[in-house]
């Protein structure tokens, strides 16, 4: 037998290699590569901080919108319903109980049919890294191909999903991850016929609640798990955890991921805890700090840089307050920019020698300037609430002329619990908030927790007073050289008298007439109250103001950010 050569063993093996391929041929296709994160394109001074190597994501507030059912309308509603959503609802509905069990009675068309309910679009915004529970506005609106509801006051809106593209057709459907209920508010102070204004929309102050918690996540540009490590150390060494956090602010994941928690100091405002992680720079060192604060305190002076003083504010909060001294330096600067960003940074440090500073700029009363000094004048108060001469400034503050100043001192004696602010609660419909000053000024609320504001706790009811509005069941009246306003309410509780109808003598106060309609009786509280809605309130508040029964400015908070 020949003897095969080395070569010719070669060529063997690779001959069975390739018969053996192309019996069994594979094709190997290569996963295709992640895009790549957007490269860093901030400013220069801030390219090394953790915002500058990370993308955050779960940032962005997340729009939630469904289809739901408002009821108990004045016969306002109508049955007119796109077929689609007619039956959306009615299998929702089902879902729910109705038409069956102790709900058999109450069949879902006849109820969708009814003048005394209406469908509608819910929507609203969940605001980024909100854990479950979390409560949010909601804005309310008849369906457009529905113009035979007039109007919506007075509803209430039954429990309805919250998904992403909940009321959009064009997209897949998704699983719930908000309920929205409660009583609508709607607007009494215009009857134009712009979006938010007329009576086919409505708001739900704090009405929607977040079912699944909303991660938040910080993605590094370029993986590294040792960078990844050290982000999470840097922001847990500037933001420790303390009593009562569940978790570390930053934890990280992977060489891609750090998860974020929110810390329970930061529950209330969790953009801003993103804010502040974003604008910390990655090195730890106070020399670092020291040296960098110098840097960031003369960019701020360029006239280019002026458009970035937020940032350098948080910058330089970011920073802690170790650059304090620094600051101080710049509290009288020439440059009003320069010295506002330095003020802000340390009164959110908790130095207390910006508060004269900051009550100056708030007594000159520069547009802006004067509700931003207030504002952190709060700040400083709520960190010190027994100092009695941030009090006085906050308490000089809520006479001032401008409203926004007004209203910023409020809420900063208000958070500090200062006893110039004296609030009753209702439930969950409203809290009634009185202010102890001389100017008076009454502000209502539409966001979060109804609110109604009076500015003068005493503030009178003028004489001769008549008010016997067509849209409430309701009746005011204060003849000339009576000690005491007579007010009516026509219940639909036959209970109360044969008429249906009650009557109370109050002392002739805005805040009496408010707490009577607002109290409802019961075992534990049984004054008497008439238990109206808050928006029957305020229509009340509205009508009365407008015709001149008491004497001050009645002023409507802006529409929130979730309705533009």
């Amino acid at each position: 037998m020949k003897k095969l050569t080395p070569l010719a063993i070669l060529t063997l093996i690779t001959c069975l290699a390739l018969s053996a391929c192309s019996d069994k041929p594979e094709t190997v296709v290569a996963k295709p590569a992640p895009p790549p994160l957007p490269t860093y394109d901030g400013p220069d001074f801030l390219r090394t901080t953790i915002g500058s190597v990370t993308v955050v994501g779960g940032y962005r507030p997340t729009l939630v919108s469904g289809f739901g059912l408002v009821v108990d309308l004045d016969n306002t509603g109508s049955s007119t319903i796109p077929p689609s959503i007619r039956a959306y609802m009615t299998n929702e509905m089902t879902k729910r109980g109705l038409g069956q069990g102790e709900f058999d009675h109450i069949a879902p068309d006849a109820l969708l049919n009814s003048p005394r309910t209406a469908v509608v679009a819910v929507q609203g915004v969940i605001p980024p890294g909100s854990p479950r529970g979390t409560p949010f506005d909601l804005n309310i609106v008849a369906l457009p191909q529905d113009a035979d509801t007039t109007s919506l006051e007075g509803g209430r809106l039954y429990t309805t999903d919250l998904s992403i593209g909940g009321i959009d057709s064009s997209m897949p459907a998704t699983l719930p991850i908000a309920k929205a209920n409660g009583q609508l508010f709607t607007n009494p102070f215009s009857q134009s016929a712009s979006y938010d204004e007329n009576q086919r929309a409505a708001v739900i102050p704090g009405g929607g609640s977040v079912t699944q918690d909303r991660p938040l996540v910080l993605q590094l540009r370029i993986p590294s798990y040792q960078r990844a490590h050290q982000i999470a150390e840097r922001i847990n060494g500037r933001f420790p955890q303390l009593a009562g956090d569940r978790f570390p602010l930053a934890v990280a994941k992977n060489d891609q991921f750090i998860q974020l928690n929110v810390l329970q100091r930061f529950q209330a405002d969790p953009t801003r805890m993103l804010e502040l992680v974003s604008h910390l720079y990655v090195n730890p060192t106070d020399a670092f700090n020291q040296q960098t604060a110098d840097y960031l305190i003369t960019v701020l002076q360029q006239p280019q840089n002026k458009k970035h003083a937020d940032r350098i504010a948080l910058a330089l909060e970011a920073m802690g307050r170790s650059i304090i001294p620094k600051l101080q330096r710049n509290y009288t600067h020439t440059d009003p920019i320069t010295r506002i960003t330095c003020l802000e940074a340390g009164a959110r440090l908790g130095d207390n020698r910006a508060a004269e500073h900051l009550f100056q700029i708030a007594q000159d009363n520069q547009p802006g300037a004067a509700e931003r000094a207030t504002v952190l004048l709060g700040v400083l108060f709520q960190s010190r609430p027994n100092d009695y001469h941030l009090g006085t400034m906050l308490r000089t503050l809520v006479d001032n002329d401008d409203t926004l100043v007004r209203l910023a001192a409020f809420d900063g004696l208000d958070r500090a619990a200062d006893a110039a602010v004296t609030n009753r609660p209702f439930g969950d419909k409203l809290t009634l908030s009185l202010v102890r000053c001389d100017k008076p000024m009454v502000y209502v609320t539409r966001s979060q927790n109804p609110r109604i504001v009076i500015f003068q706790e005493m503030l009178p009811l003028n004489q001769p007073l008549l008010y016997v509005p067509d849209s409430l069941p309701l009746m005011v009246r204060f003849n000339a050289g009576e000690e005491l306003a007579a007010v009516y309410h026509k219940s639909d509780d036959l209970s109360q008298g044969s008429s249906g109808s009650r009557s109370q003598q109050i002392a002739p106060t805005v805040a009496n007439l408010i707490y009577l309609l607002a109290h409802d009786p019961d075992h534990r509280n049984p004054t008497p109250g008439f238990n109206l809605s808050y928006s029957q309130i305020v229509r009340a508040l509205h009508d009365l103001q407008t015709a001149g029964h008491f004497s001050a400015p009645l002023i409507l908070q802006p529409t929130p950010d979730m309705q533009q």
